[in-house]
């Protein structure tokens, strides 16, 4: 079964990104959510060996997302989980530089169904996973 985690400070958000999934991915998944940095960190560690992507807002409190990928990345444990950043930041020297520490991709905020399925079809497309089409 697939895990995703979902990392961001708002709860609307995780909620729309969960029904957005819902209505993406046709097999069965479970979603692991955390709402800042240091939880998510506490929710890997107990759930990593299950995770296949994470979600994850650039802009939190206690630990942003730039610190829980550096973290992530520095830890061998978590070499094949795939990140895909989900933020407002947009500028291109902040996605370069998101992308040098680790992402997988990046979707600006806010996004649409067919956003996430242009970012996430590649991801998951190599693990085998197809995406319905969305309007």
């Amino acid at each position: 079964m697939l895990h995703i985690m979902i990392v961001d400070d708002s709860v609307t958000i995780r909620r729309v990104m969960k029904n957005v999934l819902g209505r993406l991915i046709k097999e069965e998944m479970t979603i692991l959510e955390a709402g800042t940095g240091v939880e998510a960190l506490a929710v890997l560690k107990e759930h990593h060996e299950h995770v296949a992507l994470i979600l994850l807002d650039v802009n939190m409190p206690e630990m942003n997302g730039d610190v829980f990928l550096e973290k992530m990345r520095s830890d061998a444990t978590y070499n094949k989980i795939r990140v895909v950043m989900v933020t407002t930041e947009a500028e291109k020297k902040t996605v370069i530089r998101i992308m040098k520490i680790g992402a997988n991709g990046y979707i600006v905020k806010p996004f649409t169904p067919v956003t996430m399925k242009r970012a996430l079809q590649p991801i998951l497309g190599r693990l085998g996973i197809d995406l319905n089409d969305v309007a």
